[in-house]
C-alpha cells in the first residue's frame, strides 16, 4: 500500500487550516454519516474553498450534486453526537468491501486523521466499484516549503490496513485514559 502520510522525513501537522474550520476527521466522518444513509455506491467528494462537494452517482446513470458547508458539517456532527444510540444501527461494512466497519462514518474517520496528520490540503477522494482514489496537496518543509501532490490508490487491503491503525491507536488511547487520567 503506498502511505497516506508523506515521507518521514517532512515533518507531520495536526493543524486545521486556516480555510477549513473544522478537521478532515471530523468533516469526513460527517459526510460518511451522510453518504451511510443515502446507501451510496459510487460518489466524488471534492473540497473546495467555501465547502466540501459530494457528488453522488445514482445507478440510473444521473447523479446529484451537495455542497457542505463547515456550518452544515458542524450541525450534522452535533446531530450525530445526539444520537449515539442509533450507531449500532448503521449498516455494516462498505458496498464492494469485505473490511468490516461501521459504514463509510468509520472508515472516513480513520482516513480523515490519517490526512490531518499528513497535512492534507484539497483532497478529493472518488469511490468507483471496489476501491478510492484519493489525491491531496501537503507542504513539504524538506523540500523548500514546497506544495507536493499526492495519489493513491485506496483498494481492500489499504483499507484494512488504515482500520487497523485506527483501531490500534483507540486501544491505546483507552489503556492510556485507564492508567493515567487527564
Amino acid at each position: 500500500m503506498q502511505p497516506i502520510r508523506p515521507p518521514e522525513d517532512s515533518q507531520p501537522t495536526n493543524q486545521v487550516s486556516a480555510a477549513r474550520l473544522i478537521s478532515y476527521q471530523d468533516t469526513l466522518r460527517a459526510i460518511g454519516h451522510w453518504l451511510d444513509s443515502q446507501e451510496a455506491e459510487a460518489f466524488s467528494l471534492f473540497e473546495t474553498p467555501d465547502d466540501v462537494v459530494v457528488v453522488l452517482e445514482k445507478p440510473v446513470h444521473s447523479a446529484s450534486e451537495h455542497h457542505f458547508t463547515p456550518a452544515h458539517l458542524t450541525e450534522r456532527l452535533e446531530e450525530m453526537q445526539r444520537s449515539r444510540a442509533d450507531a449500532k444501527k448503521a449498516p455494516r461494512g462498505i458496498p464492494g468491501f469485505g473490511v468490516e466497519s461501521s459504514g463509510y462514518r468509520d472508515f472516513f474517520r480513520a482516513l480523515g486523521f490519517e490526512l490531518d496528520h499528513a497535512g492534507a490540503h484539497g483532497i478529493i477522494l472518488v469511490k468507483v466499484a471496489d476501491q478510492f482514489l484519493l489525491t491531496y496537496s501537503y507542504m513539504d518543509p524538506v523540500h523548500g516549503a514546497a506544495w507536493l501532490k499526492r495519489r493513491i490508490t485506496i483498494d481492500e487491503p489499504a483499507m484494512a490496513e488504515i482500520m487497523n491503525a485506527s483501531r490500534s491507536r483507540r486501544r491505546w488511547n483507552d489503556q492510556r485514559r485507564r492508567f493515567w487520567p487527564l
